[in-house]
């Protein structure tokens, strides 16, 4: 079932006004958010509003507000997350109007080159695990991603998104639990991801 595009928008608004009340830096996440839904103004392939992904990452994670380090560069991170790799034109206008998020956004990136053999996806997800920020926006990620591909995307694909969820996410959360000091976010997002998985595969049996 699809979120109602419009609702979400403007209850997160809601919520970041009410932040930003407290924390006059909040305002520069509503800045970010207008910026990039100007360039997430197309389709997923479930229907739904392209930036429906962001603003429902942002909606998990800000469930998780009390338990993460830096909750505000992590909401920051999640709506420039797709940028750069979906929309490289944005890149020199969200470092210059963003300078610094723009650092979250380069890590988050998938490498586009041709060697993607075990190393590279290895020493992706460990730059990913020696930082507080990006690793929670990875796991918000693959949390959302995983609960909008079944009946979109091919079996086949949805079994390899849950193999890679088993060999590189829980190995990245193990080692970015120890280094820092925000269990209870991790702890959370790890039984979301296993219960998503198990529940998927269960399926597809």
């Amino acid at each position: 079932m699809k979120t109602d595009y419009s609702k979400l928008r403007t209850k997160l608004y809601g919520i970041i006004e009410g932040l930003s009340l407290i924390d006059p830096k909040y305002y520069e996440l509503r800045r970010l958010l207008a910026f990039a839904e100007q360039y997430h103004c197309n389709t997923r392939k479930d229907g739904s509003e392209e930036f429906s992904h962001q603003l429902q990452m942002l909606g998990l994670a800000l469930t998780l507000h009390e338990s993460m380090c830096k909750p505000f560069e992590v909401y920051m991170a999640i709506v420039s997350h797709d940028l750069i790799e979906d929309y490289p034109e944005a890149s020199e206008t969200l470092e210059m109007l963003f300078p610094d998020v723009i650092q979250y956004s380069r890590k988050l990136a998938k490498f586009k080159d041709s060697n993607t053999d075990e190393d590279s996806y290895y020493g992706y997800f460990n730059q990913l695990a020696n930082c507080q920020v990006c690793s929670i926006v990875k796991l918000v990620d693959r949390v959302h991603n995983l609960s909008t591909a079944p009946g979109v995307f091919s079996t086949a694909k949805i079994i390899s998104y849950c193999d890679e969820t088993d060999k590189y996410f829980f190995d990245m959360i193990k080692k970015s639990k120890v280094m820092f000091n925000q269990r209870s976010a991790y702890e959370v997002l790890k039984f979301m991801l296993n219960t998503e998985v198990s529940t998927i595969r269960n399926l597809l049996k």
